[in-house]
């Protein structure tokens, strides 16, 4: 009974395997940290899995919430925030029109609607109280800020456009290329299937930009995908 359990575990865990380069969502970050008169941060990434590399703009307006805009060659997301960088509204919209999402949080319900891939959606994803955070890039700065060592939130898988809930994990704190100060994050599913999955972060101390991701790209075998800050 043991064995199959851990069978279906491995095997369940395999599926929920993505992409976060929230703009996995992911992004990584930027190399040149530009202020505008309007304070929004804008950085430059390199996203880099194995095959190909690519750019990505993330850019961070400012006011009585956040707006996170990420662009890369393929889509382009848009994430809302509160003051406490917790997801309350997503979108997602690709290059080639096949693609156009809105998602928003509800209680403890995310409601997606839009078109995904060329076909209809609209879908309610149960949650509970945890936060929600789709843009990981932006929304982990409150918990590398916070004194807690783990935290649990909710995310959307950008494949399957699911739920699923993650377990951020605290490490130690390392230096960069450039005497930067870097504080490691790693991520796990949670429950029973944390063994079968995890990514790495860093972000920079003490402002919490982010800085780099490390993570697969999908199934075991499939290259990992690395994001890091470019020069300019």
């Amino acid at each position: 009974m043991q064995h199959h359990c851990t069978r279906q575990c491995k095997s369940f865990a395999r599926r929920l395997l993505w992409v976060l380069a929230v703009c996995l969502t992911i992004v990584s970050p930027i190399a040149g940290h530009v202020v505008y008169a309007s304070q929004d941060e804008v950085y430059r990434y390199r996203e880099n899995n194995g095959d190909t590399v690519k750019n990505v703009q993330w850019r961070l307006t400012k006011g009585d919430h956040y707006t996170l805009t990420c662009s890369s060659p393929e889509a382009e997301h848009i994430t809302v925030t509160d003051g406490n960088y917790i997801t309350r509204h997503w979108q997602m919209s690709s290059n080639d029109g096949e693609t156009q999402l809105i998602a928003e949080r509800t209680g403890r319900t995310i409601v997606i609607r839009g078109r995904f891939e060329g076909k209809a959606v609209d879908k309610v994803l149960a949650i509970d109280d945890c936060p929600w955070y789709q843009a990981t890039s932006l929304s982990l700065r409150e918990f590398v800020a916070s004194a807690d060592t783990e935290r649990l939130f909710w995310t959307i898988h950008l494949k399957t456009l699911k739920a699923y809930k993650i377990r951020a994990i605290k490490k130690e704190v390392e230096r960069s290329d450039v005497n930067d100060d870097l504080l490691h994050i790693r991520l796990t599913l949670s429950g029973l299937l944390a063994p079968f999955w995890k990514s790495d972060y860093w972000f920079a101390l003490p402002d919490g930009v982010f800085y780099r991701f490390q993570g697969p790209s999908g199934p075991p075998g499939s290259p990992r995908i690395i994001i890091t800050r470019t020069a300019g």
